[in-house]
C-alpha cells in the first residue's frame, strides 16, 4: 500500500457537472489525508474536437474497407490451383525477361517454389491433394 496509484484506500466522488471538477479536485488536493486526485477531465485531450475530426475521417476512409456492404465467397480449389498455376508462369516469365543474372535469381527461386502446386494437384484438378510433403531424409 505503499503506491498511491495501487492502494485500495481510495474513494470516487461524483461532481453536478464537469465545470464543477476543477475546484473539487483542487479542495481535495488540499486535504492532509488525500496524496493525489484522477479525474476525467484528465482523460479528454485538450485538442479533442481536431482528434475526434480527424478519427470520422478515418472512419469515413476505413469503414468500407474493414466493414464492407459485400463480401465474395472464398474461391473453390480449382480456382485456387489455377491462381497457383498463373503465379508460376508469370514467375517464370519474369526470371526469362530479367537480363541480369543477379536479377533474375530471386525470380527463379520464386517460380521453384510457387510450381509446387504440382506435388499437391491432382490428375483431375478439381481438388487439391494438401500441402507437399518433404522427402525423408
Amino acid at each position: 500500500m505503499k503506491d498511491p496509484d495501487t492502494t485500495p484506500n481510495t474513494i470516487d466522488v461524483l461532481a453536478a457537472s464537469i465545470a464543477d471538477i476543477p475546484p473539487l479536485a483542487e479542495r481535495l488536493e488540499k486535504l492532509p489525508e488525500v496524496s493525489h486526485t484522477v479525474s476525467m477531465i484528465r482523460f479528454v485531450p485538450e485538442d479533442q474536437p481536431e482528434k475526434l475530426a480527424i478519427l470520422g475521417d478515418a472512419a469515413a476512409l476505413l469503414g468500407p474497407t474493414l466493414s464492407p456492404s459485400s463480401v465474395l465467397p472464398p474461391p473453390d480449389a480449382a480456382a485456387e490451383l489455377e491462381a497457383l498455376k498463373r503465379a508460376d508462369q508469370d514467375l517464370s516469365r519474369a526470371a526469362q525477361a530479367e537480363p541480369s543474372a543477379l536479377c533474375r535469381a530471386p525470380f527463379g527461386r520464386a517460380s521453384q517454389g510457387s510450381s509446387a502446386w504440382r506435388r499437391c494437384a491432382p490428375d483431375d484438378a478439381s481438388e487439391p491433394r494438401g500441402r507437399p510433403r518433404r522427402a525423408a531424409q
